[in-house]
């Protein structure tokens, strides 16, 4: 990767600049402090994952250890993609215009909308082909990570246009906030959530708290933001975000009581067409 990329970044010509040590330390220290508080909010969220497996090993054994983290394996697979082009696109865009209120709030509805058409027709195809999914990745036996693949499938829609605002503090250089929101209070809730869940309804209950997770979050997100940095919605990306998310309930609701396989084909099929058109009509 290092030979490939250098030999790409040799043909752009760049007038040489001579700096200090002292320089760089000074200039970099912003950047470095940023880097050291992503590093450690990491680190809290790799911890909480790490206890809640312990956990579930503890409580209900190496097996469902495994169904967790086939679930989380399948959806990663899937959705990954989305959330780290936000990274490598959405967030030095937003960097560069972060100290400008209107237009960091006029690209960030922009964002929220494009991830929404974008990833709606790739959940509600999970939700539908999950089984189907499970047994050419995995195999018959991890079937019971359904549910989970399905719940954790619906708060994907949350977790889309959380991702886009959590942007917000980090673009901004707000290292406070970025911590005690992405590290400290979404590794608490994660990890709380995920015990009761667990405790309660075992596999399936990680994928409910997964979903209960990111409604709480975004909602305190939305108003962290607004408050903070004088950021809010727009009308169309609202119409949009329920009209999808009614869209993927519609769809979930239907596989989760309709215990029949082909029939939830017919049904979730037409929806997943129509929602592929819409998401590129639009």
């Amino acid at each position: 990767a290092f030979i490939v990329n250098r030999h790409f970044a040799r043909k752009i010509k760049l007038e040489k600049t001579s700096i200090t040590f002292s320089e760089t330390i000074v200039e970099g220290q912003q950047m470095a402090k940023l880097g050291i508080v992503l590093m450690v909010t990491q680190v809290i969220g790799t911890s909480a994952t790490y206890i809640l497996n312990a956990f579930i090993s503890q409580r209900g054994g190496i097996v469902d250890v495994g169904l967790f983290q086939s679930g989380i394996l399948i959806t990663n697979h899937a959705f990954g993609l989305v959330f780290t082009s936000m990274g490598v696109d959405y967030f030095p865009r937003l960097s560069a215009i972060s100290n400008d209120t209107t237009k960091l709030r006029e690209m960030v509805n922009q964002q929220c909308i494009l991830v929404i058409l974008f990833i709606t027709p790739l959940l509600i195809g999970l939700i539908i082909f999950a089984p189907l999914l499970i047994k050419i990745l995995l195999s018959s036996e991890y079937l019971p990570a359904m549910p989970l693949v399905r719940w954790i499938s619906l708060g994907m829609i949350l977790k889309a246009a959380a991702y886009a605002l959590g942007y917000i503090s980090f673009a901004k250089g707000d290292k406070k906030t970025f911590f005690w929101l992405e590290g400290v209070f979404s590794g608490i809730l994660t990890l709380g959530l995920n015990i009761i869940g667990y405790t309660f309804w075992g596999i399936e209950g990680l994928g409910v708290s997964f979903f209960v997770g990111y409604v709480i979050y975004i909602m305190v997100l939305t108003i962290l933001v607004y408050k903070k940095y004088d950021f809010r919605f727009n009308r169309e990306f609202f119409a949009l975000f329920i009209l999808q998310l009614s869209l993927c309930l519609l769809v979930f609701t239907g596989v989760k009581f309709f215990d029949n396989q082909w029939l939830n084909y017919l049904i979730g099929i037409p929806l997943l067409g129509g929602s592929i058109w819409y998401s590129w009509y639009e």
